[in-house]
């Protein structure tokens, strides 16, 4: 199972990650914030089922500021995911979550945390650190997550 990760969209869902996400048949795609442009969300929800967060440039967005993101075909896969880490308002480890989603830096970042992963997919649009545009991808095979960034 996959699911695709994606943040800072700031209004624009390049073609080269829609291409990408529907060629990896994806069990769920979570977009961490700033996504700015409605159109983003609905072309996402065609690929497969999304979780969204509100970023700090999401003023008028209804998504939520943070959510629990779990997806029916990934049995005991939980997610925390908000916009920006520093907001982490949980203890992951006691909540029973296997991984906190995040974006707002635009960097790409994959850290290990008390056996919680802490992910940072980049951005796909506006990358930050020397890095390329960027998204994530979570691999779940016999409930071990496998982690890795997709740089275009």
């Amino acid at each position: 199972m996959k699911i695709g990760i994606i943040s800072d969209t700031h209004g624009t869902l390049p073609l080269w990650v829609i291409t990408l996400f529907k060629n990896l048949n994806l069990s769920g795609i979570i977009h961490a914030g700033d996504i700015v442009d409605i159109n983003t969300i609905i072309r996402l929800k065609e690929i497969a089922p999304l979780t969204a967060v509100k970023g700090n440039m999401d003023i008028k967005d209804r998504a939520p500021v943070t959510s629990v993101a779990s997806f029916d075909n990934i049995p005991g896969f939980s997610a925390y995911v908000l916009h920006d880490l520093y907001l982490l308002d949980i203890d992951p480890k006691a909540a029973g979550i296997q991984a906190v989603i995040y974006g707002h830096t635009h960097i790409p970042k994959i850290e290990w945390i008390n056996d919680v992963l802490y992910f940072n997919p980049g951005s796909p649009v506006f990358p930050r650190g020397g890095f390329k545009e960027s998204v994530g991808i979570l691999e779940i095979k016999n409930d071990v997550i496998t982690p890795f960034h997709h740089f275009n």
